[in-house]
C-alpha cells in the first residue's frame, strides 16, 4: 500500500496573552471589578474559569470561545497587588497541542478618594475676621495613601430644560472658575452633581463665558444655547461656580455674615485621585464687647486707666471727653490706655 499525499503535522502549541482595559501590567487602577481579556494564538477548547490563576481576587463573568475569553476579577484587598496568569497545558488546540504558560499580569486596585464634608460654623473674632481650614470641613473622607484637603468658595444651582439659571456671588466677588457644568441629565443635588448619560460637550465653555469675571450671570437651559445633546430626552442645567482660590484655608469677614456661604471640599489621595463634596459655612458676627469696670474712673492727663470686661481685644479706638487715647495693651478681658 502506498499513498503519495503530503500531510502537515501541527506541533505548534497555542500561546496565550492577558490584557486589561483598566491599566497596563504593573500599574494601579481605581476600577473594580477589574476587566481582563485572555487571547490565545489559535482556537482552543476546554478553557474554563478555574483555569485562571488569581491571587488577591475572585473571578466572575467568565465568557468566550475560540481564541478570546473575558472575565472580571474583584480584588480582595485594596492596595495589594492582584495577579492573573494561565498555566501551561490547561487547554488544547484541534491538533491536541497544549498551550504554553502566559506571563503573570499584575495590577493594584487603589480605592478611589471619597470626599465626605460637614457643615461648619465660623465665629468671627473681635477684629471681624476668621480663618476656616479645609480639615475642619472634612468629615472622614477616605482614599489610598496620604490624603490632602482644600476648599473653595462656591455658588451652585440647577434648573430644568426651558428655565434660566441665575447665579451670583454673595458678597460681590467675581466668579473665577467653573467646577462643574452640564446641560444634560446630571444627577445629584445641592452642588454634588454627577454626569449622566447625556451631556453637552460645550457646557463648561458656555457657562464660563457667562460667569467668569463677573459677580453674577444668567444662562438659559435650552437647546438654542447648548445644542441638543440627546434628542427627545428632558434635560437640566447644573452648575458649580467658584469665586475664590482652591486652598487649604479661606478667610471670612463681616460681609459674609449674611450668607449664604458654601465651599467645595476637594480630597486628593496618594495616587492623585480626587473627590469633591459641598458644605455650608455659617459665619457668626463678632462678639459684642462689654465693660464691667473702669479703674480709676477719673484722673489727670497721663494717668493709666484699665478697663475690664469681655471681648475687648478688638478695640482700636478709645475716646476720652472727645479726645482719642492710645491703647497701650489689650486682651479679651482688659485693656489699658493713658488719659490724653
Amino acid at each position: 500500500f502506498s499513498n503519495s499525499n503530503a500531510f502537515t503535522l501541527d506541533t505548534t502549541p497555542p500561546t496565550v496573552s492577558i490584557s486589561s482595559s483598566a491599566g497596563a501590567s504593573g500599574s494601579t487602577t481605581g476600577t473594580s471589578p477589574i476587566p481582563f481579556t485572555v487571547t490565545f494564538s489559535k482556537n482552543i477548547t476546554g478553557f474554563v474559569a478555574g483555569d485562571v490563576v488569581v491571587s488577591n481576587g475572585t473571578v466572575s463573568g467568565f465568557a468566550g470561545a475560540g481564541t478570546t475569553y473575558t472575565f472580571s476579577v474583584t480584588p480582595t484587598t485594596a492596595g495589594t497587588v492582584t495577579t492573573v496568569n494561565v498555566a501551561a497545558n490547561v487547554v488544547q488546540d484541534a491538533a491536541g497541542n497544549g498551550n504554553t504558560a502566559s506571563g503573570t499580569y499584575s495590577i493594584t486596585y487603589a480605592q478611589p478618594a471619597m470626599a465626605s464634608a460637614q457643615n461648619v460654623t465660623v465665629q468671627l473674632n473681635a477684629n471681624g475676621t476668621a480663618t476656616l481650614n479645609a480639615t475642619s470641613v472634612n468629615n472622614g473622607s477616605t482614599g489610598t495613601g496620604t490624603l490632602t484637603y482644600s476648599i473653595q468658595k462656591i455658588v451652585y444651582g440647577q434648573v430644568g430644560e426651558g428655565q434660566t439659571l441665575t447665579l451670583s456671588t454673595p458678597t460681590g466677588e467675581n466668579f473665577s472658575a467653573i467646577r462643574y457644568a452640564s446641560y444634560g441629565t446630571s444627577t445629584g443635588s445641592n452642588g454634588n452633581y454627577k454626569l449622566g448619560g447625556c451631556n453637552a460637550s460645550n457646557s463648561t465653555a458656555v457657562v464660563g463665558s457667562a460667569l467668569i469675571g463677573n459677580p453674577s450671570g444668567s444662562i438659559g437651559a435650552n437647546n438654542g444655547i447648548f445644542g441638543d445633546p440627546c434628542g427627545g430626552t428632558v434635560k437640566n442645567l447644573a452648575v458649580v461656580a467658584a469665586y475664590s482660590a482652591n486652598a487649604a484655608s479661606l478667610s471670612y469677614a463681616c460681609a459674609n455674615v449674611a450668607g449664604p456661604n458654601y465651599v467645595l471640599l476637594t480630597v486628593t489621595d496618594g495616587n492623585s485621585n480626587t473627590s469633591t463634596m459641598t458644605a455650608q459655612v455659617t459665619v457668626v458676627a463678632p462678639p459684642t464687647a462689654t465693660i464691667t469696670s473702669i479703674s480709676p474712673n477719673s484722673g489727670l492727663v497721663g494717668t493709666t486707666v484699665t478697663i475690664s470686661g469681655t471681648n475687648l481685644s478688638g478695640a482700636t479706638v478709645i475716646s476720652v471727653n472727645g479726645t482719642a487715647a492710645s491703647i497701650a495693651s489689650a486682651s479679651a478681658s482688659a485693656l489699658t490706655f493713658q488719659v490724653p
